[in-house]
């Protein structure tokens, strides 16, 4: 069950269906890949997708109507603003509308067909802004920050941690739970 590219880390990872699908990676100090795969827990093997538009590692991304979206992240120690959205039928990755906010190891979910980013770390006070993605206009939205009682401080960054979690019953079927 290993990818030829062996351990990676600082990847995103979003599941569809039976496939899991990894998007970037650290492969040096502070520098992220375009690289993506997905792993399919029936057939128990890697396949290649498209490379992303951008280097990432530390970005966060979720599924959504056939669609995978990639938010943020980090190349070469510079937080990104930048999305991507990857079309599972096409195997093609375009760029969308960057984030409001630049930041890496944040939170993506979608509730109710819209898309929310939230959390990780970011070069500003407000590490807890939510924001909205506005398909209509290719823009990403802020739309409020969560209160908190203490954001940890790396540095000079900001950082309000999030989890948000959705795993199919293909993948959930396929985990050893202790």
């Amino acid at each position: 069950m290993s990818s030829d590219e062996g351990c990676r880390a600082c990847s995103c990872v979003v599941a569809v269906g039976n496939h899991l699908y990894v998007c970037g990676e650290m492969i040096e100090e502070d520098q992220g890949v375009t690289k993506a795969e997905r792993f399919d827990t029936v057939e128990n093997k890697w396949e290649e997708i498209a490379n992303m538009q951008e280097n990432r590692m530390a970005a966060f991304g979720v599924a959504t109507e056939g669609k995978i979206f990639v938010a943020g992240g980090m190349n070469f120690g510079s937080l990104l603003q930048t999305c991507e959205m990857f079309n599972i039928s096409t195997n093609e990755w375009q760029l969308i509308g960057s984030l409001t906010v630049e930041r890496a190891y944040g939170s993506m979910v979608c509730l109710k067909g819209t898309l929310y980013v939230l959390g990780g770390t970011t070069r500003r006070s407000s590490g807890s802004s939510v924001e909205c993605y506005d398909p209509t206009e290719d823009k990403w939205i802020e739309k409020t920050t969560i209160p908190a009682v203490k954001i940890i401080s790396r540095g000079n960054r900001d950082t309000f941690t999030g989890c948000v979690l959705k795993l199919s019953k293909g993948v959930l079927d396929k985990l050893d739970i202790c």
